[in-house]
């Protein structure tokens, strides 16, 4: 019931909150079902998983931040009593009804704020701004193409590649957490701050085989509540010392009145393994349920402006930056706004936060820094352009030329270039390329990679990379011209008629690729036979690794 019908729910949910994003309805919703039930099953179900995937991974960043305790109410993953599959066979059947009840509430009612209610205000006041135009399929190749390889370049690594996102996210959430409590008077209960002698106490466990506290399997701890807070006697001895910074909130800012530890400090908080803390003592405020219930209501309205600005802004940027820049109204796919927009945000989010780090240093240091960028700037734009450009142009329009053509056009067809699907392929191509040289034996190219890699912008070696780049362009651009040259310039001055000098431009590529991939094959099996060989001479006939009564250094004669 937790792996198939919860995330199947939550699927469907999802689809029917989000509707109005990509203009849909009920009748299509079950057209689409009663045609293919079990991919839309599939579907539903593979939507909800991630959902709750994110969800159980944002939970857990939440435990992070605020006081243990406060998410009573919500399972721990951390928690080493934790035995679903005891749970699973003990819990009576009820328990298990009751849980996956208060689960689904909690769930379907984040669903909610997160996407129906942003979505209402979008329509209330941007009438014109919904639908999305998520029509991947395009009857021009260099559409299809390209939408295919920003799924697979942009939105999944995106989706895989989580340590920036998860850092921001955290930062934003501590942010978040800290103006709350301070604002609502409730800083010892959500971050823990209450001194040991004036903290409620946790309450004690019950005496004479008292049932211990379970811990659900599903999200929802269904325990009667959180802990009591019992009021603790006076103290008879001084208090002790105050307990050790929180190494979270040492990374506050100055706001809060703590100093940045940098990126590893953070990433090493958040990758770090939780020890697990059930409870917290913390001191209440006067009129503590009224300040819950506005915390209560505070978070809502906080996710509900945190989705719809999520789900208009980088659009809406997109949408304005892309059509200034194409300069036509026609419709483009969303992939490409969105994208477009959430890179010049993080963009101008970036140039911001490192303004308000070198403004206090002084107009020096600022010039200095400056002029420091400056030069990586200058350093990524010229390598930018060969690796992103150049190199996947002509690798693109190589592999056009041995794989496509052969095989897609015919012989009394003429093939129409596209710019953008070669350098899309290409892109493609080269990553593969990369991937494979770094998992594969020493080369001088591996060594270029390394070296790149190694030495990061600030330290990178331009010249060095240039010339070891410029043997890779020379390759590809003579893998290009030279058989174009021996069709088209060679052929003619023979006297070869032009058809023929066409069906040989044709096939030459392919020729000549596979000829290179044999006579490669070949060579390497040969050293590779050659290798074996002498290991197995040596292995055999050879005593000893060092030749005896033989001085280099006394001539032979």
């Amino acid at each position: 019931m937790e792996i198939g019908v919860f995330p199947l729910i939550c699927g469907w949910w999802l689809h029917i909150c989000s509707l109005s994003l990509f203009g849909d309805n009920f009748k299509r919703m079950r057209s689409d079902f009663l045609e293919s039930p079990g991919a839309s099953v599939f579907l539903h179900w593979l939507g909800g998983m991630v959902f709750l995937f994110y969800y159980a991974s944002f939970i857990m960043m939440a435990r992070r931040v605020v006081r243990p305790g406060v998410l009573w109410f919500l399972r721990n993953l951390n928690d080493p009593d934790f035995h679903p599959v005891q749970e699973m066979i003990t819990i009576p059947f009820y328990r298990h009804v009751r849980r996956f009840t208060v689960s689904t509430v909690i769930l379907g009612t984040s669903i909610l704020l997160l996407f129906w209610v942003p979505l209402q205000m979008v329509v209330f006041f941007m009438p014109t701004f919904l639908p999305y135009k998520l029509t991947v399929f395009s009857e021009a190749p260099v559409s299809e193409l390209s939408h295919e390889i920003l799924l697979l370049q942009v939105v999944l690594p995106a989706l895989l590649e989580q340590k920036h996102t998860r850092r921001v996210l955290h930062k934003a959430l501590r942010t978040w957490t800290y103006v709350v409590a301070w604002i609502l008077g409730l800083q010892s209960y959500l971050l823990g701050k209450a001194s040991p002698h004036n903290a409620a106490a946790p309450p004690a466990p019950a005496a004479g085989g008292g049932q211990a506290a379970d811990h659900d399997e599903g999200f929802v701890d269904d325990n009667e509540g959180p802990p009591p807070p019992q009021a603790a006697p006076a103290p008879v001895n001084p208090p002790p010392p105050p307990p050790p910074p929180d190494p979270i909130a040492l990374d506050a800012g100055p706001f809060f009145g703590g100093g940045p530890l940098g990126v590893a400090h953070v990433d090493q908080v958040l990758d770090h393994e939780e020890v697990f803390v059930e409870w917290e003592p913390y001191q209440r405020p006067t009129v503590f349920p009224l300040r819950v219930l506005l915390l209560i209501l505070t978070l809502c309205a906080s996710v509900v402006a945190f989705s719809f600005l999520f789900l208009t802004m980088p659009v809406y940027t997109g949408r304005r930056l892309l059509r200034i820049a194409l300069g036509t109204d026609a419709p483009i796919h969303e992939l490409y706004t969105c994208a477009c927009g959430l890179y010049v945000m993080w963009l101008i989010t970036k140039v911001a936060w490192l303004l308000a780090m070198w403004l206090p240093l002084g107009w020096v240091a600022v010039k200095k820094t400056v002029h420091s960028w400056l030069l990586i700037s200058f350093k990524i734009v010229v390598l930018c352009g060969v690796l992103l450009g150049l190199i996947p142009l002509l690798l693109g329009s190589l592999f056009d030329l041995v794989v496509v053509v052969p095989f897609r056009v015919t012989a009394d067809q003429t093939p129409i270039p596209y710019p953008i699907q070669f350098w899309a392929l290409g892109i493609l191509h080269s990553k593969i390329i990369w991937t494979l040289t770094l998992m594969g034996p020493e080369s001088w190219l591996k060594t270029v990679i390394e070296t790149m890699m190694r030495g990061g912008l600030a330290g990178l070696d331009l010249s060095f990379v240039m010339r070891r780049l410029a043997v890779v362009v020379l390759v590809l651009w003579s893998a290009l011209a030279v058989p174009y040259i021996c069709a088209f310039g060679f052929l003619p001055v023979v006297g070869v008629p032009l058809k023929t000098q066409i069906i040989v431009w044709r096939f030459v590529y392919p020729t000549v690729a596979a000829v290179c991939v044999g006579a490669f094959s070949l060579l390497h099996g040969a050293g590779k036979v050659q290798k074996v060989y002498h290991k197995i001479k040596n292995d055999r006939y050879l005593i000893g690794l060092q030749l005896v009564n033989y001085d280099p250094r006394r001539s032979v004669f």
